[in-house]
């Protein structure tokens, strides 16, 4: 799922141009492009019925904007992801059915170890599993 939500996100016509710096698994690289994101999981629960598994998984995803410039610019990319993201339905490029994308919470930040303005979005996305 993870990889088909990365390739989503990478191919958006929006989310593209904002985030020239890329999309990074969990760590920020040191020579980063800004502005850039990251991504976790930070957790997973499947769903059950009356008989057992429910083949549903719902997994919790936080997407951090990063910008060493300003804060619009992790503003806009935020809503840029956040466009691409809610309320998606369909299949990913990795075969994955998502059923729904909600916003869990939204965050500001700025980080005075590395400069920078960060914008921390969680993301619940529901799909079959």
């Amino acid at each position: 799922m993870i990889a088909g939500l990365i390739s989503k996100l990478s191919s958006d016509a929006l989310v593209s141009p904002a985030i020239p710096g890329g999309i990074y698994p969990v760590l920020l690289p040191q020579d980063a492009t800004f502005p850039c994101a990251t991504y976790q999981v930070i957790s997973s629960t499947a769903g059950y019925d009356l008989h057992g598994k429910a083949g549903i998984e719902d997994t919790r995803v936080q997407i951090d904007i990063w910008s060493n410039t300003t804060y619009a610019a992790a503003q806009a990319a935020q809503k840029a992801i956040r466009a691409c993201l809610e309320s998606f339905t369909g299949d990913l490029a990795d075969g994955t059915h998502i059923l729904d994308i909600r916003v869990a919470n939204v965050t500001d930040y700025y980080d005075s170890g590395i400069l920078s303005f960060r914008v921390q979005t969680d993301y619940i996305i529901q799909y079959l599993s």
